[in-house]
């Protein structure tokens, strides 16, 4: 099924522009325009059609959430938020990306392989201690480090990899203050501050970070070595925007609203059937039988994220009640994107003309240089030259923009990634942008291990948050915020939103649950070896199979998975 019309002259139609307040009934109502909201909204409004009533309310004047891709006049699309989603891995939200591209039409470019043949694939650059070099010289770069256990990356996060999938690895890792604590003691405070310095995300070694989450994240990230990696045309907001039209074609009684802020959200008490919630905008009063919240668990002033998207009301204050909101880490992460009037990085003697450079001196962090199979941002010579998500250094981007503007922002951008390419003329870009994600990614707390908050315990408090016996069925949370082992590119969201559409509507996604996840899911000592008959897995598993998978019997040893990098957006 295809849906083509544009979102835009839907809501046109149906905001309101005056000031009067509409009471409205719906029997569903979603909080949030990300894609988590339009992508439960537009299954339900699959199944019921005409049926029951979906309304969509999004307080920006955009949809997409973390997917934010700015429209400029020219009609270019600029990516600001999510970036791509892979084409296989071991998450079956991975393969719902592919399903749903589809399903929905959406046009995408391979990030290195098209049609199957290899065209530049992009690679990873690293800068530390004076010291520049691509993926595989890391172990030049160790030259810089003092003591090190080890110059090899994959035999470091092999170790803590193997640590962690003993029989007692989470609760040991859960004793630590935060992943630098652990790897200090695993290690040595040199070897810590290598792995940090050729990690392209700050946060990782920075923040409080409860261990075990951020090992199950990061295993979940390691399975997608060698994917292919897949950029829509017009940025990742495409699934929301054609998932949001869809809900207003499959029943025209369905509604979907930007700039409409959801105000409160409450338990209703009043007489009318079949209704739990009343939720309020600034123009309308919406009577719902269920309430999809799918917004962050941060409050939309950038120093202040602990609340709840402003929202009030006895429901809002509920959700944040729990444990589990309360061991809600947000990632802010702030991001430049810049076009300019030519690849002049191609000229680089570096050797390094497209991927993913990340360095620590300056406030870029790292940028991310399109290859030529992207097509879409490398035609238009956009590149992302900062995504930095260092807290402190993010509200640094946030004071220059404050006080200097979006001049300032560009000189500071052109500042780090002339430390890229130290030897290059860096022109002056077309247009410069900049945009503060509060919750670029998201993270448990330290600690929450031992409350026993849980990647997998948070993700069904999510599907059920103020009642436990999941047969309620009227309150959901589909966001990342929720699904942390996956935040950041809608699969956390997803996996939510699949795990409530199936228990609460029977809405069997396919390929949804057909995929094998070996160091994912309990029990965490499986492997590759384990898969199921019948399951999805990747060229990596197939690899690993042969290795150490001879016979059907699995081996009860094996190597522990190795990877260098983590392929986050």
């Amino acid at each position: 099924m295809a849906f083509a019309l544009l979102i835009f002259l839907v809501i046109a139609i149906v905001h309101p522009l005056h000031a009067a307040k509409y009471n409205m009934t719906c029997d569903f109502v979603v909080v949030g325009g990300g894609p988590g909201g339009t992508f439960t909204g537009y299954q339900l409004a699959k199944k019921y059609g005409q049926d029951a009533r979906v309304c969509l309310f999004e307080r920006e004047s955009f949809l997409g959430g973390r997917f934010l891709d700015e429209l400029q006049p020219d009609g270019l699309r600029i990516p600001m938020g999510g970036l791509r989603f892979y084409e296989y891995g071991l998450s079956g939200t991975t393969q719902l990306y592919v399903d749903l591209a589809n399903e929905l039409n959406i046009t995408r470019y391979a990030d290195y392989l098209t049609d199957g043949e290899p065209t530049v694939k992009g690679h990873n650059y690293a800068a530390a201690r004076g010291q520049a070099v691509n993926d595989e010289d890391f172990e030049v770069l160790a030259e810089r480090y003092v003591g090190l256990t080890s110059n090899n990356l994959s035999v470091l996060y092999g170790r803590m990899v193997q640590v962690y999938n003993s029989t007692t690895g989470p609760q040991t890792t859960a004793k630590f203050s935060s992943l630098t604590a652990w790897v200090r003691s695993l290690f040595n405070d040199e070897t810590s501050k290598f792995l940090a310095d050729t990690d392209r995300y700050r946060s990782d070694f920075n923040d409080p970070n409860d261990v075990p989450s951020w090992m199950e994240g990061y295993l979940w990230d390691s399975q997608f070595d060698d994917s292919i990696r897949s950029y829509p045309e017009g940025g990742m907001s495409a699934f929301c925007r054609q998932m949001a039209s869809a809900i207003t074609q499959l029943n025209h009684d369905n509604f979907v609203v930007l700039s409409q802020p959801v105000l409160s959200v409450n338990t209703y008490t009043g007489p009318m059937e079949a209704v739990n919630y009343q939720v309020e905008t600034p123009d309308f009063t919406v009577f719902a039988g269920t309430a999809i919240i799918a917004i962050p668990g941060f409050d939309y002033n950038p120093y202040n994220e602990t609340g709840y998207g402003g929202l009030s009301g006895d429901v809002a204050d509920n959700i944040r009640a729990t444990k589990y909101f309360k061991t809600y880490l947000p990632d802010p992460v702030a991001i430049v994107a810049q076009q300019w009037p030519n690849r002049w990085w191609e000229s680089s003697s570096s050797g390094f003309t497209s991927g993913q450079a990340f360095t620590r001196a300056g406030l870029g962090s790292y940028a991310h240089i399109f290859t030529n199979a992207t097509q879409y941002e490398y035609n238009a010579n956009l590149t992302r030259t900062v995504y930095n998500d260092d807290l402190v250094q993010v509200r640094m981007w946030q004071e220059i923009n404050r006080t200097q503007g979006i001049a300032g922002v560009e000189a500071e951008a052109i500042r780090s990634i002339q430390l890229v390419y130290p030897n290059i003329t860096i022109p002056k870009p077309i247009k410069t942008l900049y945009h503060y994600h509060p919750a670029g990614w998201s993270w448990l707390r330290t600690g929450s291990f031992n409350e026993n908050v849980t990647v997998h315990t948070l993700s069904d408090w999510a599907v059920a948050p103020l009642q436990r016996d999941v047969s309620n069925c009227t309150l959901v949370l589909p966001t990342d915020a929720w699904g942390v082992r996956e935040s950041g590119w809608a699969a956390g969201a997803w996996g939510v939103a699949v795990k409530w559409l199936k228990n609460c509507h029977g809405i069997d996604i396919p390929n949804a649950f057909n995929i094998c996840n070996p160091y994912v899911d309990p029990p965490l000592n499986q492997t590759w070896c384990d898969c199921k008959p019948n399951t999805i897995i990747p060229p990596a598993g197939l690899e690993y199979r042969k290795t150490y998978c001879p016979s059907s019997t699995r081996p009860r040893t094996g190597a522990p998975l190795q990877k260098k990098y983590s392929p986050r957006n």
